[in-house]
């Protein structure tokens, strides 16, 4: 059985990235789980959208439908 790398290592620009929306774009939010306030940059998620997930309290990043993919 072949190892299958972990997503952080395909998808992680340097390990002191991390990609936010939503809740964890508030101060009171990121404080309480991270124990401080990182340095935030802003960025996009081009061709995905937020959307509201079944069964959960918080939006989800799903493709968006119209996006064209090169």
């Amino acid at each position: 059985m072949s190892e299958t790398p972990h997503r952080s290592d395909r998808l992680s620009q340097g390990p002191d990235l991390l990609f936010c929306y939503g809740t964890l774009q508030f101060d009171d939010v990121l404080k309480g789980l991270l124990g401080r306030i990182p340095q935030r940059t802003p960025a996009s998620a081009p061709g995905y959208r937020t959307a509201a997930l079944e069964g959960r309290v918080y939006p989800g990043l799903v493709v968006r439908a119209c996006a064209v993919w090169q």
